[in-house]
């Protein structure tokens, strides 16, 4: 199994020692981070000053421009210093075990020989790009102790954003292609549960929901029909006991588990409500909580979007029914611009305070006696399309009674009777 690196540093030098100090640097920062000794920390410092200088002075010797790359790395159980040079490396060195120079002034073999005492392992071959040793040394749990929960704790956290940034990018493109809510909701918690070790998912109605919206997600086989009842404004709520699990997720959520639930928001509306339960409290990391809020966040961009759609649809169909209602009083409720006998003139004016209003006016004269002149004022309580289709009924219903050349109370009353019976009406005049 790969061993998985908890803390590294790599840094490319020029060959030259003038650069040497800034690797020293930050071998003395990783040092501290990850706690170690500091009898360690000189040892290793030594270790890769040495290396890091042998490179330098013979491996990059007669190459120009020669680059050294030197690498530091802590893993749970052991460390390791490896060095890169271009040049080819000392020879016979696996034959030929280091030892002190015979002078003890001379530096020539002095840093191998150090090397090799202090390290568990030495690793170092040649190649057409060059030469490279790893120097590497194994420790005991205790030796670096605050590395391990806290880099981990940070490795966790990065790899869990990294993984909610992935699902963001490879859902949001679902999200495109999908058009049916229901399926996308539903292929994105199966999809979710695919590595992970949820129990269940639910996804309950929030209190601001739309009902076309909900009734659209009630087909999806994670939705539940009924709603939180919060006790408080809505807000994320985690419970690593069975014992401690909400009261108001009881009628929810029967039984012991362990879980959360996540309330969702958008634009200000409370739409839903996450909630995930797991088998064992070990299997509710943060990384297994952290994904399933960001996923949630992501259904709740997706119901949002929903929710605008049908809005706009509602627009759309709204102002349709405002054009043919317009159509309808234009056609069947033409305004008359005056009327003119030897005995009487008339002047009509009208003007609707919208697209389509009830108010309507009228003047006709009886078709069997000249001598009776109607004339009709029409005021609907209410504006809009039913009050053009009341307009419209009435003024049909008129022409046909004064045709008959009945008197005014007498219009009036079949009228009243008429309507009456299209709209329900109990009174009579």
């Amino acid at each position: 199994m790969k061993k998985e690196n908890l803390l590294v540093f790599q840094e490319t030098i020029p060959a030259d020692l003038s650069y040497l100090a800034d690797v020293q640097r930050k071998l003395e920062d990783l040092a501290r981070q990850c706690s170690l000794p500091e009898s360690e920390a000189f040892q290793w410092k030594l270790i890769l000053t040495e290396a890091v200088t042998n490179a330098i002075r013979h491996g990059c010797k007669g190459i120009d421009n020669g680059q050294i790359t030197a690498r530091f790395e802590v893993t749970e159980k052991s460390i390791s210093a490896e060095v890169r040079q271009p040049g080819p490396g000392p020879e016979n060195q696996e034959d030929q075990p280091a030892r002190l120079p015979e002078d003890p002034l001379s530096e020539s073999g002095r840093g191998l020989f150090i090397i090799e005492q202090f390290a568990d392992e030495i690793e170092h071959w040649h190649s057409r790009s060059g030469y490279r040793l790893i120097v590497r040394k194994h420790y005991p749990a205790s030796v670096i102790p605050a590395m391990k929960d806290e880099m981990q704790e940070l490795l966790n956290e990065l790899s869990s954003s990294y993984e909610s940034l992935s699902a963001y990018n490879r859902l949001g493109q679902q999200l495109l292609e999908h058009e049916s809510l229901t399926s996308f909701i539903d292929e994105t918690i199966e999809n979710l549960k695919i590595g992970h070790s949820y129990k269940s998912i639910i996804i309950c109605p929030g209190s601001d929901l739309p009902s076309g919206i909900r009734n659209s997600m009630g087909r999806s086989m994670t939705f539940h029909t009924k709603t939180i009842q919060w006790k408080s404004p809505p807000e994320q709520v985690i419970w690593d006991d069975h014992t401690e699990k909400p009261d108001f997720l009881e009628n929810i959520l029967p039984g012991e588990s362990y879980g959360l639930v996540s309330p969702v928001f958008c634009q200000g509306m409370h739409i839903f409500d996450a909630i995930v339960t797991f088998d064992i409290i070990d299997s509710m990391s943060s990384q297994s909580v952290s994904l399933f809020t960001s996923i949630s966040e992501l259904l709740g961009l997706s119901v949002g979007i929903a929710i605008l759609q049908e809005q706009r649809e509602n627009q759309i169909r709204q102002q349709r029914e405002w054009e043919i209602a317009t159509q309808l009083q234009q056609s069947l409720l033409p305004i008359q611009s005056g009327y003119e006998s030897p005995e009487m003139e008339f002047c009509l004016f009208h003007k609707a305070a919208g697209e389509t209003a009830g108010d309507y006016a009228i003047v006709c004269e009886s078709p069997t006696n000249r001598d009776h002149t109607y004339l009709a004022v029409i005021d609907v309580m209410g504006k809009g399309i039913r009050a053009a289709l009341l307009a419209i009924l009435f003024k049909g219903a008129f022409q046909l009674l004064a045709s008959q050349d009945q008197s005014p109370e007498q219009i009036l009353g079949n009228l009243n009777k008429l309507l009456q019976g299209c709209l329900g009406c109990i009174k009579e005049w």
